[in-house]
């Protein structure tokens, strides 16, 4: 995101995409992409990470919120760890149930589920 001429890296406060590499990840990016690139967006902080990135919730130029509208469309997970909110629930429990997005996959594999198996993997390799 663009603040006052900055680049500036926003954690999407309460969901969890895919990584790159991983399934849906690509397809995730380019979603985002497609409701945000070029647009004046409004951002509603919420608190920052351990890497002191902005959480925030994103709303698009039609006044509807990024974050909700990746999980309805399957391209990201509700990150219940840190939100605790039923519309977000909803939002995913219907996509599931229609299978949209990620939800297509036969065994979808939540992004911290992915990271933690990967790093693994990685140490694995680093000591061969």
């Amino acid at each position: 995101m663009l603040i006052n001429g900055k680049a500036v890296r926003i954690r999407l406060f309460g969901v969890d995409a895919p990584e790159k590499g991983q399934p849906f990840g690509e397809k995730s990016r380019q979603y985002t992409a497609d409701l945000c690139f070029g647009k004046t967006v409004r951002m509603e902080k919420k608190d920052k990470d351990q890497y002191g990135r902005i959480v925030a919730e994103i709303y698009l130029p039609d006044g509807t919120s990024l974050n909700h509208r990746l999980v309805a469309a399957g391209f990201a997970w509700h990150y219940t760890q840190f939100s605790k909110n039923p519309d977000m629930a909803r939002a995913q429990q219907k996509a599931r149930a229609e299978r949209k997005g990620l939800w297509a996959e036969p065994q979808p594999m939540a992004p911290w589920n992915w990271r933690k198996q990967h790093r693994r993997t990685s140490q694995f390799h680093a000591q061969l």
